[in-house]
């Protein structure tokens, strides 16, 4: 088999698997040279015993081995085992992988894929085929999750869920922010101190959630949904702290993708720090590199957040070797057991086979059968009486549809409906300037009471009139002159008999 793409750790795997397969056939068949003559009688073997020892030496000596090759005629049988054959230029081995272990891949196994397959090699006790039983497969050179990773990017981009034209706009000022995160996150305490600081009073709602583990992510397009159709909100903030690839996975599933694609509500995806990408990134109305940035879209960065995610790491990878060291152990205890579900498995792979027969021949007959009726009721149909007259009816029907649409008693509805709209709006019009005007009359006699000298009259002063004309000093009085006093509410006849002028005081 091939050994391109491999790297060190598979190569030395890969040559350790070529020097046991060359011991296991030298223990088998010999080693070429011809046997010496011997005068004991040559045992004879029944097929099922050789194969039965065959398969005890194969297990024994390949119980644990890594093969590389391209997976071709992939078939998920549905009780829920994989079949498959794994290929390189020049051989293809069989491999069956059960529900059990199959359930852990995280990505999707297609034909043409080039994979490291971790397992047994056994015989098949049937076809008598050699074949490898996977326990734990791999994409060769990209890790199982990075290829997860491109796989959905690839089906959602297809989809045009990272079209530009489905990105909306975020507000300039929001009033009210939703915020979709873990309500014992540090990413949660540091984005409300930063919106506070930023924005005094803004609304704030949260929206809880778990951000990491099983079922985190239909939690998380949960709480999306929840917060688009009852926050009210302007803006949502999807948010987590940083972490590892599988710490931040949930944001890498479909479910919270469609959600977030599917909000009405412009939405920021603030999830890990500036050098994690995920699905929702590309989704999101806009991406940003950490909680503390997307709350500050007004922004800054909060650098204690990217030692606590360090301190995570650290844990992190110190916890995986762990789990690595005590998974070590167990497969070495694991080998040192019997294998009593070895057998079952084998036998369970046989009735799959009897069934995947037995259906096949089962779905060929009855698509035979399907056709032929598909072939007479279509004939049935096309003669049918119900059939012409509906379409009879049909046609009446529209007809009817256009003579009513043509009628003159429509015409003449259509056209009193327009006079009554346009007396109605002619109506509201003159109502409207009439009351302008008696607004406006109103308005100025009120301005000419004030300014007519009766008015002054009536604060108790007078007008005194000398032979028709208004005098207005008393130099223009001499004693003698009669004259007229004008009052509000009449005149008074009067005889000047002295003027005396006022000086101004200085």
């Amino acid at each position: 088999m091939r050994a391109r793409g491999m790297d060190s750790g598979q190569k030395g795997r890969w040559h350790q698997m070529n020097k046991a397969g060359s011991h296991m056939i030298s223990n088998l068949f010999g080693d070429g040279q011809k046997p010496q003559a011997s005068e004991k009688k040559e045992k004879i073997w029944r097929v099922s015993e050789v194969l039965a020892l065959a398969r005890q030496q194969l297990e024994g000596r390949f119980a644990r081995v890594a093969i590389v090759g391209e997976v071709s005629q992939f078939k998920a049988w549905r009780s829920g085992h994989w079949y498959f054959g794994l290929k390189d230029t020049k051989s293809t081995l069989n491999a069956v992988m059960f529900r059990g272990a199959n359930q852990k891949v995280p990505f999707d196994v297609t034909d043409g894929l080039e994979v490291v397959a971790h397992g047994r090699l056994t015989i098949h006790p049937e076809r008598s085929q050699v074949q490898i039983m996977v326990e734990k497969l791999e994409p060769l050179g990209a890790g199982a999750l990075a290829l997860a990773f491109e796989q959905l990017k690839k089906k959602l981009g297809a989809e045009g869920l990272f079209s530009p034209e489905h990105k909306k706009e975020l507000p300039t000022f929001p009033q009210t922010v939703g915020l979709v995160t873990s309500p014992q996150g540090a990413a949660l305490r540091d984005m409300l101190r930063v919106l506070q600081e930023r924005w005094p009073g803004l609304r704030i709602i949260l929206a809880p959630t778990r951000v990491q583990g099983k079922g985190a992510a239909v939690e998380i397009a949960n709480a999306i949904t929840h917060c688009d159709t009852h926050g009210d909100c302007d803006i949502m903030i999807v948010s987590r702290g940083g972490g590892s690839i599988e710490d931040l996975w949930a944001f890498n599933e479909e479910p919270v993708a469609r959600a977030v694609f599917e909000a009405s509500t412009p939405v920021v995806s603030a999830v890990g720090h500036a050098t994690d990408t995920t699905i929702i990134d590309f989704v999101a109305d806009q991406a940003v590199a950490t909680p503390t940035h997307a709350a500050s879209l007004l922004p800054e960065k909060q650098h204690w957040q990217s030692q606590v995610d360090q301190a995570q790491k650290v844990l992190t990878s110190s916890l995986r070797r762990q789990i690595a060291d005590a998974h070590k152990q167990l497969i070495m205890l694991h080998k040192s057991m019997p294998k009593p579900k070895l057998l079952l498995l084998q036998q369970q792979q046989i009735l799959d086979e009897a069934e995947r027969r037995a259906y096949e021949k089962l779905k060929a007959r009855i698509s035979q059968y399907q056709q032929r009726l598909y072939q007479l009721e279509s004939r049935l149909k096309a003669k049918h009486p119900l059939l012409v007259l509906k379409t009879h009816r049909f046609n009446l029907a529209k007809m009817k549809e256009r003579l009513e649409a043509r009628h003159p008693q429509t015409t003449i509805a259509q056209q009193h409906a327009w006079l009554s709209q346009q007396q109605s709006q002619l109506h509201h019009v003159i109502t409207r300037q009439l009351h302008q005007a008696q607004t406006l009359f109103a308005t100025q006699t009120a301005a000419l009471d004030m300014l007519s000298p009766l008015a002054v009259l009536h604060r108790g002063y007078t007008l005194v009139q000398k032979e028709g004309s208004l005098a207005a000093s008393s130099t223009s009085l001499q004693a003698g002159d009669d004259i007229n006093i004008r009052f509000s509410d009449g005149v008074a006849q009067a005889t000047v008999s002295k003027t005396t002028p006022i000086k101004e005081k200085k």
